[in-house]
């Protein structure tokens, strides 16, 4: 018999299949729900180009490793 492996890892980039399984069984529009978190489509949109101006810059987009950083290496 084989052992399933059955939690996820960012380093290995793997994904849990239980949340997978759980993703799969969205019965709402994400879309409606993200514009009504964020204000109304006007507001989404200026979320989205503020996360774009952040994810495409080297110095500011953060990763797995920031976490495995000491407190005084996060500061710096």
């Amino acid at each position: 018999m084989q052992k399933v492996d059955r939690t996820g890892s960012v380093r290995r980039g793997k994904i849990s299949p239980d949340l997978l399984e759980e993703r799969a069984k969205c019965n709402f529009n994400q879309a409606e729900l993200q514009t009504f978190l964020h204000g109304g489509e006007e507001k989404l949109a200026s979320w989205k180009k503020f996360a774009d101006i952040v994810g495409n810059d080297e110095g500011m987009r953060n990763n797995i490793g920031f976490y495995d950083l000491s407190p005084h290496e996060m500061q710096e």
